[in-house]
C-alpha cells in the first residue's frame, strides 16, 4: 500500500518516441501536484505496480480543445526498457504519483 502518494494521474494514452530514448504519458493531474523526480506506478495486477521516474512535465493543448493537458516524461535507459514500456499501452487508467520508487 502507497502512504506517499502525492498526485493522481488520469492518464488517456501514451506513445514513444525511439529516436530520443522517451516515453510519453498524456493525461490531467486529478489531484495534489506532479513535479519531475517523482514516481508514476504503472499498475500491472491487483498485488504488483512498475514505478517509473518523471524526468519532465510539459503541458499541452490539443487543437480545438480548451482543456489543457499534461505530459509525463519518462527517459529510458535504453531500447529495451522502452519497448517494454511501450509494451504495457499506458492508457485510460489511474497513475498514482509519489515521491519514492525503483529506478
Amino acid at each position: 500500500m502507497l502512504t506517499d502518494i502525492k498526485a493522481v494521474f488520469s492518464a488517456i494514452d501514451s506513445f514513444a518516441i525511439r529516436s530520443s530514448l522517451e516515453y510519453y504519458i498524456i493525461g490531467t493531474v486529478d489531484s495534489g501536484r506532479v513535479s519531475p523526480n517523482q514516481f508514476a506506478h504503472i499498475t500491472l495486477n491487483s498485488s504488483l505496480s512498475l514505478t517509473l521516474r518523471i524526468s519532465a512535465i510539459k503541458e499541452i493543448e490539443f487543437a480545438k480543445k480548451e482543456e489543457k493537458y499534461q505530459l509525463l516524461i519518462i527517459a529510458c535507459e535504453d531500447e529495451e526498457e522502452l519497448g517494454l514500456i511501450l509494451a504495457m499501452n499506458v492508457g485510460l487508467e489511474k497513475i498514482r504519483i509519489t515521491e519514492t520508487g525503483l529506478d
